[in-house]
């Protein structure tokens, strides 16, 4: 029965498909494929003598661009003002993230030794393989400070630290559950920490920055290098983290930089 089945019958088949069941494009390609699969078994294994799927060909199908939409603000500072008041570690972590756009599992393997208060700099190994800078400013400075204060002793550089009594390195897997958490217990839509990354973005491209300079405060792979061609560049991410902070925190913002500085504390 199966050398029976020709060329023409499956064309009308895929045409069925297509304007009887409305099956999507995409669907009709993996069709396509699984025809030209099965019967080039059976013409291999001897029950046909040609494949009547040879000549098939695939619909055309782009996969769509993913639109991941960042956090709107008022849902970031119902975040920090809840953590700001509940876990110093929390707030120290949400406040870095949502300021540098540093991923969650660059952001969980953060060592103490390359985090530097006072210049306001993280030196993290970020996905590619390499290392990158994220820069931050005083209010994010100030929060980290005080999470290093508290920070229990463990055997270990990482800046957050688990539950004791071992004190083991807080991982993306628990920065993921513990945004998820915190997303129920305040009753907003599910976000993750993805999201705050596209957050940053989206908050530095309202400020009127070009989309060069949204990719180099992300860090991009493909404007790294350029980094160290222009200095200017660096300053200018000081200034948009900034920015960033004033959005999350406009009445803090208009106190400029008196408290929050004193509370820079390198822990040594």
């Amino acid at each position: 029965m199966v050398d029976a089945i020709s060329y023409e019958d499956l064309v009308r088949f895929l045409g069925y498909c297509k304007q009887g069941r409305g099956v999507q494009a995409r669907t009709l390609k993996a069709y396509t494929g699984y025809l030209r699969s099965f019967f080039g078994w059976c013409e291999a294994v001897g029950y046909i003598d040609r494949s009547p799927a040879r000549a098939l060909t695939s619909p055309k199908y782009i996969e769509p661009p993913k639109t991941v939409l960042g956090v709107p603000v008022a849902h970031l500072r119902q975040m920090l003002d809840f953590t700001e008041q509940a876990s110093p570690r929390n707030y120290a972590i949400l406040l870095f993230m949502m300021v540098t756009g540093c991923r969650v599992s660059a952001t969980s393997n953060l060592l103490c030794g390359n985090l530097d208060l006072q210049q306001g700099s993280a030196l993290v190994f970020e996905k590619g393989q390499r290392w990158v800078t994220y820069e931050f400013d005083e209010l994010t400075a100030g929060a980290l400070s005080n999470w290093l204060v508290q920070r229990p002793n463990a055997k270990h550089d990482y800046v957050w630290t688990g539950p004791g009594p071992k004190y083991v390195q807080f991982r993306a897997t628990g920065i993921r559950k513990m945004l998820s958490d915190l997303c129920v217990r305040l009753r907003l839509p599910h976000y993750t920490p993805h999201q705050l990354r596209h957050s940053v973005g989206e908050i530095i491209a309202n400020h009127d920055h070009s989309e060069l300079a949204v990719a180099t405060a992300l860090n991009h792979k493909n404007l790294q290098s350029a980094r160290i061609y222009m200095p200017q560049r660096i300053q200018r991410t000081r200034v948009m983290r900034r920015e960033i902070e004033s959005t999350l925190y406009p009445e803090r913002a208009a106190k400029g930089k008196t408290e929050l500085q004193e509370t820079v504390a390198v822990k040594t």
